[in-house]
C-alpha cells in the first residue's frame, strides 16, 4: 500500500512544470529574452563597418 502511494505521488520532471505557473511564466519570458538577444547581437556583428572618408566628413576633420 505504501509503494502505491509513493508511486503515485512521482511525478515527471515535464508535468512538476507544467504544474507551476511562475515557473512557466519564467521559462516563457525567459526563453524570448534569450532568443532576441542573440539575434539582436547576430545582428550587430553583421553591421558594415563605417568608412573613415565618411566619418571624418561628418566630424568635420581634415
Amino acid at each position: 500500500m505504501a509503494e502505491e502511494r509513493q508511486q503515485s505521488e512521482r511525478f515527471s520532471m515535464l508535468q512538476t512544470i507544467l504544474d507551476e505557473p511562475i515557473v512557466l511564466l519564467f521559462l516563457g519570458v525567459a526563453i524570448f529574452v534569450i532568443f532576441y538577444l542573440t539575434w539582436g547581437l547576430i545582428e550587430v556583428s553583421n553591421v558594415p563597418q563605417f568608412p573613415e572618408e565618411l566619418k571624418s566628413v561628418i566630424m568635420g576633420g581634415q
